[in-house]
Parts: C-alpha cells; structure tokens; sequence
C-alpha cells in the first residue's frame, strides 16, 4: 500500500485539487472499472493515499500519479494501448478496451451457440396425402394372442406383413405402391413376422402352432422360395436382425437377448424389465430399442441398450405423453423416430427428433388423427415413405340357426367384445367395442344403460344367478388385470383381490357365493404360472385348486360339480370333479373359449385349428362339430374369439367388421 502524504491543503506544492480522486467510486470511474478491482490494485502498488486525521479513514488519489503508475510497467493488468491525447483520456481508453473484448467475445459465444442449436436440431418431420395401399379389410396384425402387433416390412418393391385368414396368421405381399394381396408360401400354420434380413432375402419368422402359448421357435424363410432354416435352439417371442448383419435379437419371456446372426452364442443384456417385444435396431446397428409391457401394470414404454449390451435407460419417460408408447422404427437417416402411442381412446403415430441438444427435452409430434387408429409404423427403404397399419374396429354378434345350419345376425347394432345374458333371460351385459365400457340392456337390446366408463377397460362380463351383480376382469391403466364385481345399477367397480398379480376369467359358483379364476398364461414376462384359485364371497379368501397348475380359462358347470378349464398350451380340455377331486383329461385339441350348455352333460368350444365350434360330451370325452367359423371373419380381441349362449339355448360369436388395412404417407422435412 502507498505511504501516507500530506493532503494538498498541507503541501501546496502537490498536484492541483481538480486532479484529485475523493472516492473509491471517482477512482473507479476514472480508471473504468469496479471499486472492488480498485481496492484490490491497491495492494499491487496502485498509489492511494488515506486521511491520516479522518476517523473512518478517507482516502484520495491523484491522476498524474495513477498515469505514472499505469505507464510504469503495470500494462499486464488490461492490456489496451494508449492514444494520443490527454493522460486521462488515454488510460480510460485502455481500460474500455477489455469490456468491449468481454463484449465481443460473448456475442460470439452466442451466435455459435445459436448456429450449432440450429444446425443440430432436425427440422420438424412433416406428411402428405394418406394413401390406402389394401382394400381387403383382414385382420393387419396378425392372429397372436398375447397382443404384439405383426410389423410391416419391405425390400423396397414390395411389403410384407401378416394376415389373419379363418383364425391364422399367414404371411402375404403387396407392391409397395398398393394392388392385391399374395399369399407367401409356408410351412407353418400360424406365422408371426418379426423383420426382413438385411440383403432383403429372408424373412425372420416365429412358427406359432400353439395360439396361447408366447414363445416359439424362429427361422429364415427364403422370400424368393425354398426351405425354412431353423436359427439356434432357442424358443422366443419377438426377434430382429441388425443392419450390418452380424447380430440378432431376440425376446424370450422377460429376458433381452444378443447373438450372432444365425442365433449361435446367445448373451443375456437385459432381465426383468417386463415383456420385451417390437425389437428394432438403429440403421448404423449401433443400438437397439424395444418396447417393455410391465406385467403388474400393463403400462408399456420405448427402452434402448446399445450394441455391446450398454446404456440400458427408458427413452420414452422424456417425451411426456399419456398412455403407452410401443411399436417405433428409425427413418434410414437417424434423424426421427416414428412410434405408436397408445390411450384407449385410439392409437396414432408420432415422431420424435432424434438430434436435440443435452439440456432440451425431445417433444414428439403427432403425425396421425381422425377416426382411423394407426399402429405398426414402418419406413420405406428410402425414408420418404411411412407405411402402417389403419384400423377402425368394430363388430357385430352373431346367432347360430341350426335349422339353417349359418349364422344370422344377432342384437344388431350393437359392437360387442363380449356377451352375457342373466339366467332368467331378461337382461343382457355387454362390453361395448373398442371404448371397453360395460353396457346394460334388454334381452332385445333396448334400453340400453352405460354401467362404466374409462379409464377401466372391461373383458367377459358375467352375471351373478341371482342378477343382482356383474363380476369382470380388466386392466386400468397402471395396474395388473384384476378381478371386479359392480351392481346391475351401476356406480364404481369393487376391485376383488388387492395384490398385484393378473387375474382373469371369472366364473361364478351355481349358488352365486364363490368365483373361480386364473392367470392369464398368454402374457409373456409376467413370471406367473398359471393356477386355478376359487375365490369366497363372504370371507374374500382365495384358495388354489389342487392339481391346477398350468391351467386357466376355468369355468364352473350348472349343477357345481364339475370345474372346465384349458392348460396353458391350448393343447387339452381338462375336467375337475369336486366330489372325487380328481381331474381328468376331457378332450385333446387346440382348444379355446369352453362354455357349458343346458346342463352337465355339454362342453361347447372353439377348436382353433379347425375354426370350428364343438361340442365336447362329458361322460365320454366325444367331440362333435356344430357351427363352422371360417367363413365367417370371427373378432379376435385382445382375449381371443369370443363365445357364448342365448337365452334360448343358441351359440353366440361376433363378427368382425373392422377394415383394417395398409397405408402410406409421404414424408418430408422442412
């Protein structure tokens, strides 16, 4: 710190008064800068004096000897030059320069920020006209039950997709352009596709011989003709091959799995998250992505790992949209996403930005509205195309006529995913289609009543004997399927049982105090294994019926000696007996659907390799056929194809009325 001097009022020789800085704010101001930056000059030699006689200790400095300060070597503290003119102005000068570079050196720091934000974002990904490519109105999705959609895939000429004929899956192709569909030979009955190789030779195929039975051995069929090659020794669900070539996918129950090509090597990367399915990988292989249905709450959601089995994480949980999100492919590019978001409401397509900066969260855009729900997205080889899947469904029930020995129409106007009439024939229950809510009505299907509305999706509604009550199962968003009983009148559903496994199926006992129930064995990635349980009214206990194991679907006959139930396969009909406890192997087939008739003496259902209705005699096992199906377009919903009686007696099923077919959209970014 500088000595202290005499002020000029001592020593009149000192430099004048009106060159005299009284402040720690004047000498800022002189020197362009803060008082803080002065005070701390002060202590490299900067020339302050203080009051020696003040008692807070004032303190004064003189310009000339600020100059000579500045010019004797202390340039390194703002580097600015001086200018001719006065020693005031030249060291202000000096000083300005540095904030005039702070100045400069931000604005460019900004507008590069600005020009990398600009150059790194995509631009908005923008549609043309929609293009109807199919005009048959077949199921687009495939005949699988457990829900995963069919994808559609394309050599460029030419997609290739599933379609369900009589209850089964075939594989069929149509110009990329649109015309007539082409069956495509195979050696499976039921056929899921799942990806195209990446030379466009072969298709990844599941053979699924069992209709509730999720996993199942995949191949490669040749598309230009010759003979399926199995891959590896591996049984799974969904699969994919990556664009390179050297890798294939594959989803087995709740396991994530990586290996070569031809299914050799297997690796493990992920386990546990819920049921994989809709494997796509990113166009330079280095990624994969894949949509995981948590099977205690029925939510489904985009996750990504990388190719070394990397960097597993939840992309969708930043896109901040309701509902479940499933089913995205990559444009050839990398730059957008396109996936289906689901509500109950509809489904539509949306796509997301794939180039966004760090801090910003991606905001998808909707690329699809109106009455027509779109699933199943897919971009042409080219990217300037997006094929999927439109869908408007709806139904209608039908009646079996024996004296006509066809089906005629049954309540019309009503589309129903299921049916039930009360035991004295008054009243029917409904589960209108697609919405889910629970409807109430006449027997003639007048005075219709809605007993529910969403969010709760509601399957098989069944009458109580005294119909008095409705018990049904659904899931809720973010819940498991769950049993629940609701009043003929209405008001809010009573969930049964409060755990968080799936239940399904519910049955009532002849005298109306207990149900029987089972898990749902099509899930894949749910880890439970199917059991039957009968449920006590009174007490709310569930107990397991001995010898269940690997059952479901049960249903519980009219006098409540016997309890029908199909095993988890779909392979035999099986029939417990309450008096001997003992079970006993019914009928064996691929079996779907049981419903009693009149009495004990009948077992109705579905024989889903032949579509036909049956009719299964008790005492013996004998299988008769009643009613054919095949030329009929059964609705096959998210449980599969539904049946049921009149109350006089007569078969009941539901017709499909859905058109579904393939579309296109022209892509383009602006």
């Amino acid at each position: 710190m500088a000595d202290h001097v005499p002020n000029v009022g001592e020593h009149s020789s000192g430099p004048a008064l009106r060159d005299r800085l009284d402040s720690w704010k004047e000498i800022a101001g002189y020197l362009n800068c803060s008082e803080r930056t002065v005070r701390r000059w002060e202590q490299e030699g900067l020339p302050v004096h203080r009051h020696p006689h003040k008692k807070k200790a004032g303190i004064y400095a003189y310009k000339a000897e600020i100059d000579a300060w500045w010019r004797n070597g202390r340039e390194h503290l703002k580097p600015v030059e001086k200018t001719a003119g006065p020693a005031g102005d030249t060291s202000r000068s000096k000083l300005l320069r540095p904030r005039a570079l702070l100045v400069f050196l931000v604005t460019l720091g900004l507008g590069l920020g600005a020009w990398i934000w600009l150059a790194w974002q995509a631009p908005a990904l923008e549609v043309g006209q929609f293009v109807r490519l199919t005009h048959d109105g077949h199921d687009k999705h495939g005949n699988l039950s457990d829900g995963i959609p069919s994808p559609i895939v394309t050599d460029g000429t030419r997609l290739y997709f599933a379609e369900s004929r009589a209850g089964f899956s075939d594989l069929v192709q149509v110009l990329a352009n649109g015309g007539e569909i082409v069956p495509i030979p195979s050696p499976f009955r039921n056929v899921r596709l799942t990806d195209i190789s990446p030379d466009r030779t072969h298709l990844l195929i599941g053979n699924s011989e069992s209709p509730t039975a999720p996993e199942h051995p995949f191949y490669s069929l040749p598309i230009n003709g010759g003979s399926a090659q199995r891959l590896g020794d591996f049984q799974a669900h969904d699969a994919s091959w990556s664009p390179n070539g050297l890798y294939l996918a594959y989803a087995t129950n709740d396991r994530l799995i990586l290996a070569k090509s031809d299914g050799s090597a297997p690796k493990e990367v992920a386990q546990g998250l819920g049921a994989i399915w809709w494997l796509r990988w990113s166009p330079d292989s280095a990624r994969l992505r894949f949509t995981v249905t948590q099977p205690k709450t029925q939510s489904s959601s985009v996750w990504e790992v990388t190719a070394d089995g990397s960097h597993l994480h939840d992309v969708s949980r930043n896109w901040n949209l309701p509902g479940d999100q499933c089913c995205g492919s990559w444009t050839p590019d990398q730059r957008y996403f396109v996936f289906q978001s689901s509500q109950w409401s509809g489904i539509t397509l949306q796509a997301v930005s794939e180039r966004h900066l760090p801090f910003r969260r991606p905001l998808p855009r909707p690329l699809s509205s109106g009455p027509i729900w779109a699933s199943a997205p897919s971009t042409s080889a080219d990217g300037k195309k997006l094929f999927f899947v439109g869908w408007q469904p709806l139904t209608e029930s039908i009646r079996y006529d024996p004296k006509q020995k066809s089906f005629v129409a049954f309540l019309s106007g009503i589309s129903a995913e299921a049916l039930d009439f009360s035991k004295d024939g008054h009243w029917v229950a409904y589960t209108q289609y697609p919405e889910g809510s629970l409807w109430r009505a006449r027997s003639d299907g007048s005075e219709r009543v809605q007993l529910t509305s969403g969010p709760l999706y509601v399957f098989r509604p069944r009458w109580s004997p005294d119909g008095a009550n409705l018990v049904f199962f659904g899931p809720a968003p973010g819940h498991p399927w769950k049993l629940y009983l609701l009043s003929k009148s209405g008001g809010t559903p009573k969930q049964l049982i409060s755990d968080d496994t799936n239940e399904g199926d519910p049955t009532w006992s002849p005298d109306g105090t207990h149900l029987a129930f089972g898990r749902l064995p099509w899930m894949p990635g749910s880890g439970e294994t199917p059991s039957l349980f009968i449920l006590d009214l009174d007490s709310m206990h569930a107990s397991t019926v001995p010898g269940s194991e690997n059952l479901f679907s049960p249903r519980w006959s009219p006098s409540g000696r016997y309890l029908a139930a199909v095993s988890a396969d779909s392979s035999k009909l099986m029939l417990y007996d309450f008096q001997s406890r003992n079970w006993r192997q019914l009928a064996q087939g691929s079996f779907g659907n049981p419903e009693w008739l009149s009495d004990d003496t009948f077992l109705s259902a579905v024989d889903v390799q032949t579509m036909w209705i049956v009719r299964i005699r008790v005492s013996d096992g004998a299988t008769e056929p009643v009613a054919n199906l095949q030329n009929e377009r059964p609705a096959i919903t998210s449980v599969g194809i539904w049946t049921g009686l009149a109350p006089d007696g007569s078969l009941l099923t539901l017709r499909d009325l859905s058109s579904q077919e393939l579309y296109s959209v022209e892509l383009s970014s602006h």
